[in-house]
């Protein structure tokens, strides 16, 4: 029979890791979604704007 262990030592390292890992995991994803976001107004004209042609189009037709 396996005796459980006198500390949590190694469950607050575990733990550690873990949150190091999704916190790293989040922080990645924030940085690419920032690359593509750059990388999409440098593509689209419109994207710098802030509005889409959608926008656009359905301003225009409201305006009639």
């Amino acid at each position: 029979m396996e005796t459980p262990p006198d500390t949590y030592q190694a469950l607050f390292w575990a733990y550690l890791v873990v949150w190091g890992l999704l916190s790293a995991y989040i922080l990645w994803l924030g940085v690419k979604c920032l690359r593509i976001e750059a990388k999409l107004k440098s593509i689209l004209p419109s994207a710098n704007s802030g509005s889409s042609d959608i926008d656009k189009s359905s301003r225009s037709e409201s305006s009639h």
